[in-house]
């Protein structure tokens, strides 16, 4: 008898506790709920609770304050008796005093320092809004709530190096500036740049060098001026000494043996117009580049009735591949794009055609 009333009195104690338990967890559910809902993640763990709700509200806080404690962790974390977020402040207190030069070096020395943060990428969920230290990218932070590891990890670096495009534009050092902005759109999942850049600055980045010769050019061959911009730009970024690992050579590219057959065809049709016979170094002087590119140009645009996807595929890889990628396009009923057969072509036309673009708005 005394032993079934023991076994009566432990029941009721440990129901108490079941219920004192389940009471306070309710509790904890209600706060979470308010700043959390269930369905923005799944976690699969064993249930603890009775309630699948609550199950997933307890669990995904958990996670997410961890995972926000090892980010800010992270970036806080020394190296070389530094942390990122220093080097990141010593570098904008030079940009903020208008010291572009020493700017764009401690930017430069902070990217370098972005290994530091790799283990970023191997976080699941950040909770962007939640993390402190996550200010310097304000700017370029997206709209949603919850972005994966590997996401902010590319948004920093994309932070970097528009803080590098940003002094590299004061200083007015436009070769190595370009170089930076083709690798930031690449990732600019969030597309944030253009939000980033003022008009002023955009003419800048997009800018029309040599326009006065340029300008008589394109009318003497109908060649649209925004399209020679944007092939000067993404060939060269309008470096006039430019050579290729290939041979071709000056502001648009061209090789010597072509230019050699452009410049007799030239000669022909415009008399008068070379004061002197072909010479390779002509080719570092930017009016003759120029007018052998255009020239070139106006014939590729004859020859595919002014389709650019066609011409400046055929700049690039000359017209006999864009033959076989036509008739690969019209065969299988396919975007010509998804047809062209060299990477670094499919990447230069993307390149020209998305420049192009930009030139039509910005100045059109």
């Amino acid at each position: 008898m005394k032993f079934v009333l023991k076994f009566i009195l432990c029941l009721s104690l440990i129901n108490c506790g079941f219920f004192y338990l389940a009471k306070k967890s309710n509790s904890l559910e209600n706060q979470l709920l308010k700043t959390i809902t269930a369905d923005e993640f799944n976690i699969f763990t064993p249930l603890k609770f009775e309630n699948p709700q609550q199950q997933f509200t307890v669990e995904k806080e958990i996670i997410t304050k961890k995972i926000n404690y090892q980010v800010n962790h992270i970036l806080s974390k020394k190296s070389d008796k530094v942390s990122f977020i220093s080097r990141l402040n010593d570098a904008e207190v030079f940009f903020q005093k208008d010291k572009f030069q020493a700017a764009e070096m401690a930017y430069s020395k902070v990217f370098s320092s972005l290994y530091t943060l790799q283990k970023i990428q191997d976080l699941s969920r950040v909770d962007i809004g939640k993390i402190e230290k996550l200010s310097f990218v304000k700017t370029y932070l997206p709209t949603t709530k919850f972005i994966t590891g590997a996401q902010l990890y590319r948004l920093i670096k994309l932070q970097i190096l528009m803080k590098r495009v940003d002094c590299l534009i004061r200083l007015k050092r436009l070769h190595k500036m370009f170089f930076l902005l083709n690798l930031s759109y690449k990732l600019d999942e969030f597309s944030v740049i253009e939000k980033h850049f003022q008009q002023k600055q955009l003419f800048l980045l997009y800018p029309r060098p040599y326009y006065t010769i340029i300008e008589k050019i394109s009318k003497k061959f109908d060649v649209d001026i925004g399209l020679i911009y944007a092939i000067m730009r993404e060939e060269t970024h309008f470096n006039e000494r430019a050579k290729s690992h290939a041979g071709a050579l000056g502001l648009m590219q061209l090789m010597p043996k072509t230019a050699k057959e452009l410049h007799h065809e030239i000669s022909i049709k415009f008399p008068g117009l070379f004061k002197s016979k072909f010479n390779t170094s002509d080719l570092f002087r930017f009016e003759l580049n120029i007018i052998y590119g255009v020239y070139y140009l106006s014939k590729l645009k004859k020859r595919y009735k002014g389709q650019l996807q066609y011409m400046v595929a055929a700049y690039n890889a000359g017209p006999a591949p864009v033959k076989r990628w036509k008739k690969c396009s019209n065969t299988r009923n396919t975007l010509f794009e998804d047809c062209v057969g060299y990477k670094e072509t499919s990447s230069y036309l993307e390149r020209v055609l998305g420049s192009y673009q930009y030139y039509q708005k910005i100045y059109n």
